[in-house]
């Protein structure tokens, strides 16, 4: 919750922009249209529905108008949630409340994005889908050693970083038309096969048949050899996002 902070989600709306993000549970709420003091867990309470929405405001001093959504977790992930709140509070010698661990039975969003632009399902998946982020900057450092440069002087580590960008974007343009299979490509097997055929790569650069023909092998290395191991249970983001074009199509 650490980038949790009013002011700036002020300041992002002022500038007709939007967010997205899990809502603090110790920030006051307010009924938009009554303006009454909205109790957060009674009023989680008062509603049986595993999702829902409202419109309300945020913050005591200087309120900010704003969708809050809300969806009830399955048991086992409110029970995984509480094991976890008493280990860290055992670590740090308190006890949690019992409030505190009655609303771990909620994940809870707030955002401005109108719900025309944005549906309730749609808000849950989005920000699920934050963290595929959050693995693009893993990747780039891991696999890319974007963190990792050799020179000194500003022009040489300035050269060596925006070719290791452009590698990044045309990594994602040879990968992005084979994303829509049943078993998806995995971006760090396709990175290693590339980097595998990097020196080829580079010598057909002045050829465009050749260079046609490099890539066409790098595809099919991709197919046969790079793809995500298949789940059995939980479905991919991609897969996920399909599933919710699909329903609103």
């Amino acid at each position: 919750m650490g980038y949790f902070v009013l002011a700036r989600f002020r300041a992002i709306d002022e500038h007709q922009a939007y967010f997205l993000s899990r809502f603090d549970t110790k920030t006051a709420i307010f009924d938009a249209a009554t303006s009454a003091p909205l109790d957060l867990l009674a009023w989680l309470r008062a509603h049986p529905e595993s999702r829902f929405e409202q419109s309300v405001l945020v913050g005591s001093q200087a309120r900010l108008r704003c969708r809050i959504v809300v969806v009830r977790v399955p048991q086992e992930v409110a029970d995984q949630r509480r094991r976890r709140a008493h280990e860290t509070a055992r670590r740090k010698g308190r006890t949690p409340s019992e409030r505190h661990l009655e609303l771990m039975n909620w994940s809870l969003f707030i955002t401005n994005v109108p719900a025309r632009m944005l549906s309730l399902e749609q808000v849950v998946l989005l920000y699920s889908v934050r963290w595929q982020i959050e693995l693009l900057f893993k990747l780039c450092k891991n696999e890319c050693a974007l963190d990792r440069i050799a020179g000194r002087r500003r022009e040489r580590v300035l050269s060596e970083l925006y070719a290791k960008l452009i590698g990044v974007v045309v990594m994602q343009f040879l990968l992005a038309p084979y994303r829509d299979h049943e078993r998806e490509l995995s971006t760090v097997r396709s990175v290693r096969i590339i980097q595998h055929h990097v020196t080829r790569l580079i010598t057909s650069m002045g050829n465009l048949d050749q260079l046609i023909e490099t890539l066409q092998n790098l595809v099919a290395r991709f197919l046969k050899n790079g793809r995500k191991d298949k789940r059995q249970k939980r479905l991919t983001t991609y897969q996920q996002i399909r599933v919710i074009e699909q329903t609103l199509a």
